[in-house]
Parts: structure tokens; sequence; C-alpha cells
């Protein structure tokens, strides 16, 4: 993992994809334990790398993949909604 991949997970974007996590979560009546990034070394360099682990006090886990460009875009408002999308489904499917 490059320092750029370190920077990326400790953006900006990387911390409101984090709070929208939450804030998707209390609407589900979801309650998450800390979450973090890991990340996966994997060709292309574009391909969705880094990874949100997520776990819920149900016991319930998942992985939500971004890739660089997703969270560099995600304070942007044309980077808003597919990553929304993605971050609801998969918080749905752990209730």
């Amino acid at each position: 993992m490059s320092s750029n991949d370190v920077l990326i997970e400790k953006s900006e974007g990387a911390k409101q994809i984090e709070k929208l996590c939450h804030a998707i979560a209390v609407e589900l009546g979801l309650e998450l334990e800390p979450m973090y990034w890991s990340f996966e070394f994997v060709e292309p360099p574009e391909s969705e790398r880094h990874i949100l682990n997520i776990k819920a006090k149900n016991g319930t886990t998942t992985e939500i993949r971004f890739s660089r460009a997703e969270i560099e875009a995600y304070p942007m408002p044309y980077g808003t909604e597919k990553t929304n999308k993605k971050i609801k489904m998969e918080l749905e499917d752990m209730l």
C-alpha cells in the first residue's frame, strides 16, 4: 500500500462516507461498532481496493468496497448518489 492509499483513507471523503454510514444506520435502526478501513492490493489501481469494514451490534458484518476515485469524489455533488445507494444497500442487508 502506498502512502497515497493511506492518505485517501484519512481524507475528507472517507470521513464523510463514514458519517453517511452512521446516518443511514440510525435511519435503519442499526447500531454500529466502530468501523475501520482496510486495503486490498488488486489491479488495476482504479479498482475498488479500499474497504470500509462495518460490524453491527447485532453481530452482522459487511465490507463496502470503494475505488480511490469514489472516495475522492464523495464530497462533490456528482460523487454522492452512487455511493449513497451502495452504502444503503449494504446496510439494509445487515438487518
